[in-house]
């Protein structure tokens, strides 16, 4: 890192930032990811990760996870965390993963929705100027040269900028001063989301003694615990339920008593909405209540015409989880995209969110 106070953040992320390490990153944090950050970032709840009891804005918490998970080089889980954060905070973030990904184009379009402003541009900027003022290369010097002119960010240059280096047309010397720039970015931006997630620029109360962690470290285990109870209550009650009917003898015909000769149902691939485990059904059962097999959670089935696998799955107040019907990646959308065409972050493939279930009263 180069000028982030770490002080500032719960001990919990900065010891995500460092999984990175003390170097420079490259052009690029798009790769192979941090498997250890991830799973551990997946982990945190709010009030480990930030250091508080509560978010005075859960948006911008939001957008904290993102750029954690651009940091440790997952584009995919930082562009769906992006879509809960703020406007401005949605486009910008967006705007990184694509730049990182070197889609150029696509970054160009989404800081355009900055319309040329943010909190972090002037001291961006200010670094900038600072960073570039010995550089010999002409396409570093081009950009200092129009931030002294206009004293404001350009955007669209850096991004001009990172694609000549991205080619190989920058020496050395030139490209290290741009990923400086680059991390500078990133740096200030995670301190503002931060600040305005815990609502100021003091740090962020951390829980006062080892006593008071090792209790609330019990208290978690122990709901652990106990939601692992219940959920193993589910599976065995829906087992045996499975088992029962399995075991009843088939139904005879009215007429012969033998069951007459028909065509083997057609057969229906369906992702179970919480787990994602694939469920094999006969097609009759579009429409209708299942429970799912490995986790005993209970979903609708998609009617005929909707995609099979873009099932809506629980999520916050808001947003509305569902997954991608052809590479099956669980993406986090605002809810007001219900009934809507969208596209897979990961795989491009363009699917309608589902609408609401309708409800269904149990008999």
């Amino acid at each position: 890192m180069i000028g982030l106070d770490l002080g500032n953040f719960s001990p919990e992320m900065a010891k995500l930032v460092l999984l990175r390490g003390a170097g420079l990153p490259g052009l690029s944090w798009i790769g192979e990811g941090h498997r250890v950050g991830r799973k551990r970032l997946e982990a945190a709840e709010d009030r480990e990760l930030f250091g508080c009891e509560s978010l005075a804005d859960e948006k911008m918490g939001a957008a904290v996870r993102a750029l954690l998970y651009l940091w440790l080089g997952w584009p995919g889980d930082c562009a769906m965390f992006a879509q809960v954060a703020g406007d401005a905070e949605r486009a910008y973030i967006t705007g990184l993963c694509e730049r990182h990904a070197r889609h150029f184009d696509k970054a160009k379009e989404l800081f355009k929705q900055l319309g040329g402003h943010h909190a972090i541009y002037q001291d961006l900027t200010a670094y900038a100027l600072t960073a570039s003022a010995t550089a010999a290369d002409p396409c570093v010097r081009r950009l200092r040269e129009m931030l002294e002119q206009d004293q404001r960010w350009e955007a669209f240059l850096f991004c001009d900028a990172l694609a000549q280096a991205s080619a190989g047309k920058i020496k050395p010397a030139g490209e290290a001063v741009l990923r400086q720039i680059q991390c500078r970015e990133f740096e200030l931006l995670l301190a503002y989301c931060h600040e305005k997630a815990v609502g100021g620029k003091q740090k962020a109360r951390l829980l006062p003694d080892d006593a008071e962690r090792r209790a609330a470290e019990r208290e978690r285990q122990l709901r652990e615990i106990r939601r692992r109870r219940v959920e193993k209550h589910k599976r065995d009650k829906f087992r045996a339920e499975m088992n029962t009917k399995d075991a009843l003898p088939p139904q005879p015909t009215a007429s012969t008593g033998a069951s007459p000769s028909r065509a083997a149902p057609v057969k229906i691939g369906v992702l179970c909405p919480k787990c994602g485990y694939s469920h094999q059904m006969n097609a009759d059962q579009r429409g209708k209540l299942h429970r799912c097999e490995k986790c005993a959670t209970a979903f609708l089935v998609p009617p005929a015409g909707s995609p099979g696998g873009a099932l809506a799955a629980p999520a916050a107040d808001g947003v509305v989880a569902v997954l991608c019907p052809k590479c099956s990646k669980r993406l986090v959308l605002p809810a007001a995209l219900r009934g809507k065409l969208t596209s897979c972050l990961q795989c491009q493939t363009t699917f309608m969110v589902p609408k609401p279930p309708v409800a269904v009263t149990a008999r």
